[in-house]
């Protein structure tokens, strides 16, 4: 259980350092609720991280504070029966690759010492790594965020187990700017448009 106290602390972190909130705008397109998360000693947890160059700059903020705030929270949730996966996005949006393995993971001793950090950190083939998390120059280098694209990316996902929902928890740096239509085609748009629904 103090992992777990440790991990809502961690949460914490997250909300401090890296979470855009959008205000709530006049015209909203209808939402349904977010699911009932049961109490449990372990979690399934997705992180949607933001990897658009925005966040290389400056080069200690806010890239550097992601990877502080998601190290912490691995490091609560290792040996506690957790599972996790990571979507990272920029303009589009693909799950990440930990450890030779895009799918859910337990975080046990080898994840947080040795597979989590080098993909965080980049340390995954070189410093310059599209592998790794690099918002300096990773798999899509673009100031475009594409929210719509990452969620979309985390809605395909299967839950691990039958009925049991994940939690999904998501770093960015800016509101939502780029979207793609019907047809594949990407497009730029203000915040309130790509909020609003998709133009065109």
């Amino acid at each position: 259980m103090k992992r777990l106290r440790n991990l809502v602390l961690g949460f914490a972190l997250v909300t401090a350092l890296a979470i855009s909130v959008v205000p709530v705008l006049a015209a909203q397109p209808p939402t349904s609720p977010n699911p009932s998360l049961d109490p449990q000693c372990s979690l399934d947890v997705i992180f949607v991280l933001d990897e658009s160059y925005s966040l290389a700059s400056p080069s200690s903020t806010p890239a550097a504070q992601v990877r502080t705030s998601m190290k912490a929270i691995i490091n609560a949730m290792e040996g506690t029966g957790s599972y996790v996966r990571v979507v990272e996005f920029s303009i589009s949006a693909r799950g990440a690759s930990i450890g030779g393995s895009t799918g859910w993971q337990e975080v046990d001793s080898a994840y947080a010492a040795t597979d989590f950090p080098y993909y965080i950190d980049n340390t995954v083939g070189s410093s310059n790594s599209a592998a790794g998390y690099y918002p300096e120059g990773g798999f899509n280098i673009t100031t475009g965020t594409n929210w719509e694209d990452a969620l979309d990316e985390v809605d395909a996902i299967p839950d691990r187990v039958s009925g049991k929902k994940p939690l999904v928890i998501m770093m960015t740096d800016g509101d939502p700017n780029t979207y793609y239509d019907s047809n594949g085609t990407l497009h730029t748009a203000s915040r309130p448009t790509v909020c609003a629904g998709r133009p065109g």
